[in-house]
């Protein structure tokens, strides 16, 4: 059950032929040393019946040029595999699809060694996991995979997601999406892991696209991961899915587009976007992110930056309900100058909008956290929070919000849990923590300005009344402060 096509051309001319590992369980074609496939048809490992289990291997400069590539046709003809490797390539000039039918589940497409290539056309999509799912597509060792778009998970039946439990997997390889890469298009648990790959996408990126699309995962891991593209205005990372998550691990990068704004978060809630690591990244240096602005049901979504890791923007505007940045040994930051404008808002309501704008928060974790807009300001308004996680050393690397200008209106809250602080404390000892400072800067004609602390007296003794006892916040000028005490309490002499 296996045939070897080694060297020579071979040309299937009909529109609607062929090129199949069989209808049996098992079979394998190999096509090796530079044979040349030209199909006007169809490739199909696995293709009906009891065809499961088959493989096409194109390999040692060998190429296959197609029209069209399915991977499992119908009922039956599950787990089949293209494979791409040693200096192989396969061309397709139209859909490339792992299953067409719900009866058929598990194609893989797996493309390894330096100058293997999948050349999919610019202007066709990549389904992997289109019918049902377990579908997979496996990048390693130098490969390069390019095509139009690239869904991991594209397919609902009558509004029921049936694309569940896919996997894109790239390490050390190359990934070039001429369109859009959607994880999550419809269907639920579909997974990408790439490790040290560099992606470029021209029009958008998105994890968890409608709102049948909910717990995807994006996992960018390593310093060679870098992830970038275009032009898409409405590009948000989530669309109206759910419970989705994208991390930057160790190293890893995206840089969003400059010259547009950009949503984070179309009409999604409880998704999170984590930057973790020293020298992970998620950065846009100009125009305006926006998270959470244009739907009610953009609630309770998460960026959080932690050990390490950085998030740098120009203008960010945080709307809606319950979302929350988190900066635990992170840095957070903007690249924007201008000591007048407060560039980081959260609670923002946009002009004219009558939507409820609420509990949104800037969360403060850990010993070395840093809030950095030493060139403008932030501000927190429409019933916003701003919370501290007080460190057990009760000591700080650095003023963790280092700003021009700090301002809470009177509807926020200020808050700190001082818990683990306490508990390491002796009694009869303090911690006295300064936990934001005013800068200043220099405006258009030269003068100083910024420095300005703006906390309502009303916001402190609120926050003060939920502190434990000898607790309290505190303005001392430019900065704002905490002390944390531990009293002697009550000592009893017996004589």
């Amino acid at each position: 059950r296996t045939i070897w096509l080694v060297g020579g051309k071979w040309n299937l001319t009909g529109a609607y032929s062929i090129f199949t590992a069989g209808q049996r369980n098992g079979c394998k074609i190999f096509v090796t040393d530079n044979a040349k496939v030209t199909l006007a048809g169809y490739l199909m490992p696995g293709y009906q019946g009891s065809g499961y289990n088959n493989r096409i291997v194109v390999t040692n400069g060998a190429s296959i040029t197609t029209r069209r590539i399915t991977i499992g046709y119908v009922k039956g003809a599950n787990d089949g595999v293209l494979e791409i490797a040693k200096d192989g390539t396969v061309n397709a000039s139209d859909f490339v699809t792992t299953e067409m039918q719900s009866t058929v589940s598990g194609g893989m497409i797996y493309v390894h060694g330096a100058n293997s290539k999948f050349v999919g056309a610019t202007d066709k999509n990549v389904n992997i996991g289109y019918m049902t799912g377990r579908a997979k597509l496996f990048l390693g060792d130098g490969a390069l995979f390019s095509c139009g778009s690239l869904y991991i998970g594209n397919r609902k039946d009558l509004n029921n997601p049936i694309s569940h439990n896919n996997w894109l997997v790239a390490s050390n390889s190359t990934l070039n999406i001429s369109q859009m890469l959607y994880v999550g298009a419809h269907g639920t648990n579909n997974i990408a892991e790439i490790y040290n790959t560099p992606i470029t996408v021209a029009r958008s990126f998105r994890v968890g696209n409608s709102a049948t699309a909910s717990n995807n995962v994006v996992r960018l891991i390593g310093s060679g991961t870098t992830l970038s593209y275009a032009s898409d205005t409405d590009a948000p990372f989530f669309g109206s899915g759910n419970y989705n998550t994208l991390t930057l691990e160790d190293g890893a990068s995206h840089s969003l587009v400059t010259g547009a704004d950009v949503t984070l978060s179309k009409s999604a809630h409880n998704n999170t976007i984590r930057i973790i690591g020293s020298g992970s990244s998620l950065v846009k240096t100009a125009q305006k992110l926006y998270v959470c602005v244009s739907n009610d049901n953009s609630y309770a979504n998460s960026i959080i930056v932690e050990d390490g890791g950085k998030f740098e923007f120009y203008d960010m505007f945080v709307s809606r309900q319950d979302n929350r940045l988190v900066v635990s040994n992170g840095t957070l930051t903007t690249s924007r100058n201008d000591p007048a404008f407060y560039s980081l808002q959260i609670g923002y309501v946009p002009s004219g909008s009558t939507a409820t704008t609420t509990n949104n928060a800037l969360v403060i974790q850990g010993d070395s956290p840093k809030v950095d807009f030493r060139l403008t300001g932030l501000s927190l308004a429409h019933g916003s929070r701003l919370h501290f996680d007080i460190p057990a050393s009760g000591v700080y690397a650095d003023v963790p919000i280092q700003v021009i200008n700090l301002r809470l209106t009177d509807d926020c809250t200020l808050s700190a849990d001082v818990t683990d602080c306490l508990a390491s404390l002796e009694r009869g000892t303090r911690r006295t923590l300064t936990l934001a400072e005013m800068h200043t800067g220099t405006n258009g004609a030269g003068q100083d300005v910024g420095g300005n602390l703006t906390i309502p007296q009303t916001v402190l003794d609120a926050a003060n009344a939920d502190l434990p006892e000898h607790c309290n916040f505190y303005v001392d000028g430019r900065k704002l402060m905490l002390k944390v005490s531990k009293p002697l309490g009550i000592v009893i002499m017996v004589m």
